[in-house]
């Protein structure tokens, strides 16, 4: 007669694979972010590594080291606003491109700084306790991916603008571009609020609405950034949507007259 397996006689079942450990907001946490919580970025180099690769300025701006991270991508973005307002400037004379580069980057930095505080209200109607350098570090994370991306397109763009002469045309392709870029920072910064513990993104969606319209309206309203004219900036107010009609009635009629 065979005796029974005793508890101690049987084959031990596979062990489970260890689940990651999650972090203080219930996310998984990596050896890659558990290695920058202990040692941070300290380069600007590393910085936009981690922004680009592993974007664990989540982990920073959740543990009170949010005021290294505003200058870094500050000045991060500046840089690299007016590189893709140069590159505009080639549109028409690349000797003014200078002033098209200190456009972009102003209005830029203006919108953001506008629309932060409507930022910070909605974040706070969604329930969570956000400091306000929180809210601050991770609007600035955004709008430094913004213009990462805005220099990743430049040679597309570079492209159009030393082979076509339509105004209205070049402002599409900007535009599209700017859009884009936008759509990734707008979702970088709702993984980021998400992380830091907000549940609901539609008012954040609604804020990005509100962000790219402020934006369109703030490149209306330092105008020309394509193109030269006898004011560095019109005193004329125009909505963007009316600007980009009389653009494109321009670039008709010169066609016109060229044919």
């Amino acid at each position: 007669m065979t005796d029974s397996p005793t508890p101690d006689s049987r084959t031990p079942a596979s062990p489970k694979p260890a689940s990651p450990t999650p972090d203080e907001n219930g996310h998984p946490s990596t050896e890659k972010a558990r290695e920058l919580l202990v040692t941070p970025p300290k380069s600007l180099s590393q910085w936009l590594e981690a922004l680009l690769k592993s974007p664990w300025v989540f982990f920073e701006l959740s543990r009170e080291r949010r005021l290294r991270v505003v200058p870094m991508f500050g000045l991060l973005t500046f840089t690299s606003l007016c590189g893709y307002g140069a590159l505009m400037g080639t549109f028409e004379d690349p000797l003014q491109c200078y002033v098209p580069a200190l456009k972009v980057a102003t209005g830029m930095l203006l919108t953001a700084l506008l629309c932060f505080p409507s930022l910070y209200i909605f974040v706070c109607l969604t329930g969570v306790d956000l400091k306000l350098g929180q809210a601050l570090g991770l609007l600035t994370s955004a709008i430094a991916l913004t213009a990462i991306l805005l220099i990743g397109f430049g040679p597309v763009a570079f492209v159009f603008s030393v082979s076509v002469q339509s105004y209205f045309f070049m402002g599409v392709i900007h535009v599209c571009v700017w859009f884009v870029s936008l759509l990734f920072a707008l979702r970088f910064l709702e993984r980021g609020l998400t992380g830091l513990g907000v549940k609901s993104v539609g008012y954040i969606r609604f804020w990005g609405l509100i962000l790219l319209v402020t934006t369109l309206q703030m490149s209306t309203t330092l105008r020309p950034l394509l193109g030269t004219a006898e004011e560095t900036v019109q005193t004329e107010k125009r909505f963007f949507v009316e600007h980009w009609a009389l653009c494109l009635q321009h670039d008709i009629g010169r066609s016109d007259k060229d044919g």
